[in-house]
């Protein structure tokens, strides 16, 4: 199913096979003569290949670097400068590279709280790469905001070379799925599981192995 995305309407697909299991199951429809409750949604994608290079090396989204998906599209050479490894950390130290747009700081997960890194592009290192998450149209755009492996980064500067650029989905076509099997004390009982997943981001399919295949394959076993 692709991911359960709009990719390939692996997220339309998935439903339909949910909705026959339900059917084979002996499960009413939930709505008016059906199993669906249709409506669009408007989702922010990244159709084209992002250009990372990280000192000469062509590195791979969502395996060396990820980026937040309401981030404003970014392009261009930038410095890389290292304030992750600071223990304490200062503005006025760094005044000078505040007014260089050729500049992006390298942070870290504490200094990412500040106020001050959330009104300019920057970079986060971490350990392991945070999870992807879909993005709305109806989320304003940000600054540009990336994580990094530590691991990748030379000791203080490094050179960057990017180019990531947001696109829309306008009205990608979604439905909930529901059955219902009609007891007779007028109680209810609820058994939910989401299907959806991000499908394939860049280049990058995610399955969705644990988000939530494997809860919809116990809700549908129930």
């Amino acid at each position: 199913f692709y991911g359960r995305g709009y990719h390939k309407k692996g997220g339309l697909h998935a439903s339909e096979f949910i909705s026959e299991q339900m059917q084979q199951a002996g499960l009413e429809h939930f709505f008016q003569h059906s199993y669906f409750q249709k409506f669009d949604i408007s989702v922010r994608i990244y159709p084209k290949k992002p250009v990372f290079e990280l000192n000469g090396q062509t590195l791979e989204a969502g395996k060396a670097f990820s980026f937040e998906m309401n981030s404003e599209k970014i392009r261009g050479n930038y410095k890389l400068i290292r304030l992750d490894t600071c223990k304490s950390y200062n503005y006025n130290d760094h005044i000078t590279l505040f007014a260089d747009k050729s500049i992006i700081p390298i942070i870290n997960s504490q200094q990412e709280k500040l106020d001050l890194f959330k009104s300019r592009p920057v970079f986060v290192s971490c350990k392991t790469l945070p999870a992807w998450a879909i993005s709305t149209t109806l989320q304003p755009l940000r600054p540009f905001k990336g994580y990094i492996l530590t691991d990748l980064l030379s000791t203080e500067e490094n050179m960057l070379r990017i180019k990531i650029k947001p696109g829309f989905y306008k009205a990608c076509p979604v439905q909930n799925v529901a059955g219902i099997d009609k007891g007779s004390n007028g109680k209810f009982i609820f058994i939910t599981a989401h299907y959806d997943h991000l499908g394939q981001i860049c280049d990058n399919y995610y399955p969705g192995a644990n988000d939530n295949a494997s809860g919809v394959a116990l809700m549908l076993d129930l």
